[in-house]
């Protein structure tokens, strides 16, 4: 079904060989189901920086804490 769908979108598969594939061609081919992406961008985000998030997750703490100490003292 996906073929199907792909076609319709234009895509054609590449032609069959007349032989076997070379070894290098498929030494070099991902295994079956596998996504690899090739290349120095490849569009993963920056790393997180947990400092920054622990530090906000601090201020958040402390305002809501002042929050509730303010709602009981009233």
């Amino acid at each position: 079904m996906l073929q199907t769908i792909a076609r319709m979108l234009g895509w054609l598969p590449r032609r069959a060989s007349a032989g076997p594939p070379p070894l290098d061609e498929i030494a070099a081919a991902p295994p079956p189901g596998l996504a690899v992406a090739r290349g120095a961008d490849l569009g993963m985000p920056a790393p997180l920086d947990l400092d920054a998030l622990r530090a906000r997750n601090r201020a958040r703490a402390l305002a809501t804490a002042m929050r509730v100490q303010g709602a009981i003292t009233d």
